[in-house]
Order: C-alpha cells, then sequence, then structure tokens
C-alpha cells in the first residue's frame, strides 16, 4: 500500500550530515582538483623533458627529469598542509556553532580548546577525545604560524 508517494519496498535514503558536506566540498574535493591539477602538470613538463633528452645523455636526461619533478613533490606537500589547515578550520567551525547551539550568546573566536571543553562539560565526553583533535590543531598553527615545522 502507497502513503504520501512512499513505497513500504522503497530503501532508506541516508543524509550526509552537513559538516561532511562541508568537508567534502571544502577539503576533499578542492585538494582532489589540486592534485589532480598538478598531476597533469607534472606529465605536461615531465613529457616536455623527456624530448629534449631524446638525443642526449641518459645521465643528463635523468638529472633533468629530478629537477623538473622536485618542484612538483612540494606543490603537492604544500597541498596536504593547506588540506590540513581546511579541515581543522572547518572542524573548529562546527564545534563553535555547535557550542553556541547550547549557548546562544557565547562569544565567536573561542579557542577549539575552549568549544571543546564547553562542550564536554554541558553534553559529555564525545566518541574521541578531545586531545586528538588538539594535536590535529597543533598542526594546522604549525601549518600556519611556523612554516610547518614540529615546533614553533
Amino acid at each position: 500500500m502507497e502513503s504520501n508517494g512512499f513505497n513500504l519496498n522503497d530503501e532508506p535514503i541516508e543524509m550526509m550530515h552537513p559538516f561532511e558536506v562541508d568537508l567534502n566540498c571544502l577539503v576533499i574535493i578542492n585538494y582532489k582538483y589540486t592534485l589532480d591539477g598538478l598531476e597533469r602538470d607534472e606529465n605536461r613538463t615531465m613529457l616536455a623533458a623527456e624530448s629534449l633528452g631524446d638525443e642526449g645523455d641518459p645521465e643528463m636526461v635523468s638529472s633533468i627529469l629530478d629537477a623538473e619533478r622536485r618542484p612538483f613533490d612540494e606543490f603537492r606537500i604544500a597541498a596536504r598542509n593547506l588540506a590540513m589547515v581546511a579541515l581543522v578550520t572547518r572542524f573548529h567551525h562546527w564545534v563553535s556553532a555547535y557550542a553556541r547551539r547550547i549557548d546562544a550568546v557565547r562569544k565567536r573566536g573561542v579557542s577549539l580548546r575552549k568549544e571543546l571543553d564547553f562542550l564536554k562539560r554541558e553534553i559529555g565526553e564525545g566518541p574521541e577525545n578531545a586531545s586528538y583533535f588538539l594535536a590535529l590543531a597543533e598542526v594546522r598553527n604549525s601549518v600556519i604560524h611556523g612554516d610547518s615545522q614540529r615546533t614553533w
């Protein structure tokens, strides 16, 4: 029997949480497009470098290819670092948004540590210990403030 256009045999539709949508749109897809573009440019550069060395010394060609490849390795590291910054920034945004759902007059710009502590006091410990997310925030801070050094 049908009711409201739904059949009892219809499969339930799983909805993505807005945080997951946010991550897919602003972090994952951006990172994927960046890596795809880097790979495309690297392949184009390698083909051009290989064509220059068709008649040359194989050792020289290898040296040229290594030199041409090096910046792309650095670009991939930068893309990974920026993806980490975006991931933790979006996470911090959502943690703050949930804290303001509980306390609508809560001040904006509160540190991730304070937001996580507030949520823990209000709704209890989450499925993952806050120290995990604070370690990720430290990585983000290192990328932003310390040129990706372990200590800054």
